[in-house]
């Protein structure tokens, strides 16, 4: 539900007809290779480790007199990053010197040297570096070829033999965040105002940002307005600025705008509703105005939906709206239905102040449930068809819809996609009779939802629940809920009082190159984003560098062009790129194009969304 102004706000088919392409994530997964066993003997021998795997475990102690060669530490994935410590030799003889470590396979990591024991051995020779591409370890060889490692260090006492240097493993999966860019937005930052898209048809995206107005001449019950629109590359250069930036930065809800190809060209616009009466659309490539789009009523800038209501061949719709009281569908270019914003329906909920229960909800879902080629719209607890007629209601929810998602639940594609609707809490619809399937009975106030695979060895996919705990009593806090496909609890958090109720929770996929979905959080009390498998366990850790630790957001694409998506932190001043393992933002776009992605051009803080998400290609794009 929508908090005080005075309180931030909290947070957020694979039809495609016969002329789009679909786009399937690609599947980049990797084995990790298991370190080998120890040498028999000799100094402590290194066994490397899995993925940035950690020390190798010790042999055994060299033996008094002339020792023979310690054995190599064996390969792992991503190499022992330390080797093996040599044991203490007995006195004697000056033992023989340990055996190199090989090299690893492009993307080792050396291993360490080994140390010699504290007898007067000679010291073993040093690991060599991995192949092109590996990274060397503490005292390891220097990525290449045949990078030299350091020597063992020399025992004191007679009889000591030093220990074998660790060898490199074999390239294994990417090892976990890696932050690629910092961006600094130059004092025109919008929370939650970023948005992600190709805008030059260049085959890389590029970031928009939408700046709010004074949030102290808006109430709970006026939309928010953009003052000033700025584009950035993914290295932070300014592109181009539209409009007047000034000095307030963060929203207490929704920024009105989006970026989406809707001409076709292959070159996304950009939209934003920067006055109440007008959507003014800029040209992606230079920044400058295209038209201005007549808005049905003054006050309908609240958000901006790209539809499909039409049949057309790709969405070029819009479905706007006031804050809760009611929808529009509009033409979104010239057509035989007349000039951009053409009303083709309106759908009244309420008075458009003082009203939020039951009303429009914050955003819209819109997709083709009944494949006749035209996008139905779930707005708010709303089901209506094409033409706006209403098909049936979700009368079980209290309060209003805060966020819709749809997906195959149950794994029937017979029956369609379900409907999960949040509302005071979540329930879940069979989209073509509105027959209520579930509803949760363990949250108070469900503010956001993703649906995926969470769970492999669970038949169907899992919907993830944001429980919002907003006040004192409740303890000022949000929990993820892990419900089954059936509405059966999997699991709930429960974290410390106090620790950020403002937490927003989606779906994100294929971060590891497995096409895997995750459970994507931020906003925890402490900034960043947090990556969450379907055990509860924490996958990834996105850092937040900066001090505003409650109004800082996030996003997430595919940035590198290597199907993987990237996170994006941001707050009032900079955003933080990662990456899985890291990327190249400066080398060429591995494909010629970029598609148009559901999640992207019909952003919103409410999530939802489609599973799998929708994906298509413009005419004009390039192939």
């Amino acid at each position: 539900m929508f908090p005080p102004r005075s309180s931030p706000a909290r947070s957020t088919g694979d039809r495609q007809r016969s002329l789009l392409l679909l786009i399937a994530a690609t599947a980049l997964g990797c084995t990790p290779s298991r370190g080998d066993t120890p040498g028999p003997e000799g100094g402590r021998s290194g066994a490397a480790s899995g993925s940035h795997g950690g020390a190798g475990a010790s042999g055994s102690t060299g033996a008094a007199g002339a020792g023979a060669a310690g054995a190599d530490g064996m390969a792992g994935a991503n190499g022992g990053v330390t080797a093996g410590v040599g044991g203490n030799g007995a006195a004697g003889s000056g033992g023989g010197s340990g055996t190199s470590g090989s090299g690893g396979a492009a993307g080792g990591i050396s291993g360490d040297a080994g140390r010699g024991g504290s007898g007067a051995g000679s010291a073993g020779a040093g690991g060599r570096g991995g192949a092109a591409g590996g990274q060397s370890g503490t005292g390891g060889g220097a990525a290449g070829t045949t990078g030299g490692g350091s020597g063992g260090t020399a025992g004191t006492a007679a009889g000591g033999r030093g220990g074998a240097g660790g060898r490199g493993g074999t390239a294994g999966p990417a090892t976990g965040p890696v932050l690629v860019s910092t961006i600094d937005f130059k004092g025109v930052s919008g929370c939650p105002g970023l948005r992600i898209g190709d805008i030059n048809g260049d085959g890389r995206m590029e970031l928009v940002v939408g700046q709010p107005v004074d949030q102290a001449t808006l109430d709970s019950y006026t939309p928010q307005v953009v003052a000033a629109v700025t584009a950035f590359d993914l290295k932070g250069n300014v592109l181009w600025q539209y409009g007047k930036p000034n000095t307030f930065h963060t929203a207490s809800s929704d920024i009105p705008i989006q970026v989406y190809d809707l001409d076709g060209d292959g070159k996304a616009e950009v939209f934003a509703n920067m006055s109440r009466t007008e959507m003014t659309v800029l040209d992606g490539v230079t920044g400058k105005l295209l038209r201005k789009i007549p808005l049905p009523a003054a006050g309908a800038n609240d958000s901006i939906a790209f539809t499909n209501l039409r049949g057309t061949t790709w969405p070029q719709d819009i479905i706007v709206k006031t804050r809760y009281g009611q929808f529009w569908a509009m033409t979104g270019i010239d057509s035989t239905k007349g000039p951009a914003g053409t009303v083709l329906w309106n759908h009244r909920k309420g008075p458009d102040t003082g009203f939020s229960d039951l009303s429009t909800g914050h955003y819209p879902l819109v997709y083709d449930w009944n494949g006749d080629g035209k996008d139905e719209v779930m707005g708010g607890y709303d089901f209506m068809d094409s033409t706006g007629k209403t098909l049936w209601s979700a009368t079980t929810l209290k309060l209003h819809a805060d966020a819709i998602a749809t997906a195959d639940l149950d794994g029937n594609s017979a029956n369609g996609k379900e409907i999960v609707i949040c509302g005071d809490v979540a329930a879940a619809f069979d989209w073509k009779t509105g027959t209520r399937l579930w509803q949760d009975t363990h949250s108070t106030e469900v503010q956001q939802l993703g649906i995926g695979n969470y769970r492999p060895d669970i038949a169907g996919l899992e919907v993830v629940l944001l429980d919002r705990l907003r006040t004192d009593a409740l303890g000022l806090k949000s929990n993820n809920i892990l419900l089954d496909g059936r509405g059966n609890l999997l699991w709930k958090e429960n974290r410390p009082n106090n620790s950020g109720w403002l937490t927003v929770t989606e779906n994100l996929n294929n971060w590891d190159g497995t096409g895997s979905d995750f459970i994507f959080s931020y906003r925890r009390g402490s900034g960043g984003g947090y990556l969450y498998d379907g055990f509860m366990k924490t996958v990834a850790e996105f850092t937040y560098p900066g001090k505003n630790t409650e109004q800082n957001f996030a996003a997430h694409a595919d940035l590198c062009g290597d199907e993987r998506e990237e996170v994006i932190i941001y707050d009032d001043s900079k955003a933080w790129v990662y990456s899985n393992g890291g990327c190249d933002l400066d080398a060429p776009p591995s494909k010629p194009s970029q598609p148009q992605q559901y999640h992207l051009y019909n952003w919103s803080i409410y999530t939802g969304w489609i599973t799998p998400d929708q994906r298509f290609y413009t005419p004009g794009s390039k192939q």
